[in-house]
């Protein structure tokens, strides 16, 4: 095949556009502009969302678990918390040592999915909604776990006394 076999079925189907009618051009004109509005959207919000649920749990359970100072319940516990920002969350039980641990928030890889359009105008809004929403982001460690050093309760001890004929 010639090389310039292609650019000249291309100018042959060019002298053709002219018999394409308004309502064609108008068609494709909304075409492109769903295209460009579709490819503002922020993929990052739309698979993840704003929020991820996290797991607590601790050994020994039922300890009190309080995020950012704000109680949430006893392990194990599932509650949502922002993607886009880092939590402390602590972990306290009668008789034990209470426990810290930070929850980082990390930039998800999803956002590059905002790449995949061919305009990179949509590029820009749908990663400035990722950021803006908290879907840019990953909550971790999920689940979120607690070992709790408790002080041994002694048992009270039987001394003989009762019930010895």
């Amino acid at each position: 095949m010639r090389p310039d076999y292609f650019f000249f079925r291309l100018r042959s189907a060019s002298k053709y556009l002219h018999l394409v009618g308004e309502d064609m051009k108008r068609l494709i004109a909304y075409i492109v502009l769903v295209a460009m509005i579709l490819n503002g959207c922020a993929y990052g919000t739309l698979i993840h969302g704003s929020k991820q649920e996290v797991l607590f749990n601790s050994h020994p359970e039922g300890a009190e678990v309080s995020v950012d100072g704000a109680a949430i319940g006893k392990t194990p516990v599932k509650r949502d918390l922002p993607r886009g920002k880092s939590a402390l969350v602590e972990f306290n039980k009668t008789g034990c040592e209470r426990k810290q641990v930070l929850v980082f928030s990390y930039n998800s890889p999803i956002v590059f999915a905002n790449l995949i359009p061919f305009l990179f105008v949509g590029f820009f809004v749908g990663t400035v909604i990722d950021l803006v929403s908290g879907g840019a982001y990953y909550l971790d460690p999920d689940p979120v776990y607690a070992s709790l050093e408790c002080a041994e309760v002694q048992q009270p001890s039987q001394n003989g006394s009762e019930g010895t004929p």
